[in-house]
């Protein structure tokens, strides 16, 4: 995303252990979630040279980086009611010993009228760091209508807008996107 379409990390999880726990009545459902596990990398392309806009490929990473434990925290809060829907989902991820940790947040906002059903989304995501050159955020509002063609299939068509909030060593080549996308959902 950042460093154009050769850009490539492998990335591998173990020792995975986590849980959820949800409560809910009939219009409203809260979700808490734990997540811990080891994780490890590695980069296929060599490190990114900020100056030349280049990988270099005499720092590809032949071995994966020593495990690292992480620790994902979630609530998530939504409401269906009259109509009226709320989503929301905050995330934290804490990589004890690491120089950042990430940040997620998503609301959104939507009715039924009839068979449609009209939504705004914002997110926002953000690394924590103490050098602001590596700091990588970036939020994204997005607008949705959806229309329900029957009990089991619906339509629809969503524009995104992201903006980048990142420091220098994360800013897009491309600049800030929008994405036009049209979908169709079938449930068997």
């Amino acid at each position: 995303m950042y460093r154009g379409p050769n850009n490539r990390t492998d990335v591998k999880w173990d020792n995975i252990l986590g849980g959820d726990l949800n409560l809910s009545n009939d219009w409203v459902e809260t979700r808490l979630v734990y997540i811990q596990s080891h994780t490890r990398q590695r980069n296929v392309n060599g490190s990114w040279d900020q100056t030349l806009q280049a990988y270099d490929p005499t720092t590809i990473e032949n071995n994966y980086s020593n495990n690292a434990r992480q620790q994902i925290y979630g609530l998530a809060f939504n409401i269906d009611r009259d109509n009226w829907l709320l989503k929301s989902e905050f995330i934290h991820i804490n990589r004890p010993g690491d120089v950042f940790k990430d940040q997620a947040q998503i609301v959104a906002v939507g009715r039924r009228i009839g068979q449609w059903q009209p939504m705004l989304t914002w997110s926002n995501y953000r690394a924590i760091t103490a050098d602001p050159t590596q700091k990588e955020a970036h939020f994204d509002i997005a607008a949705s209508l959806r229309y329900e063609l029957d009990t089991s299939s619906a339509v629809k068509i969503q524009i995104d807008d992201q903006h980048s909030r990142s420091g220098p060593s994360f800013q897009p080549q491309y600049g800030d996107a929008r994405l036009l996308t049209f979908s169709y959902d079938r449930v068997f």
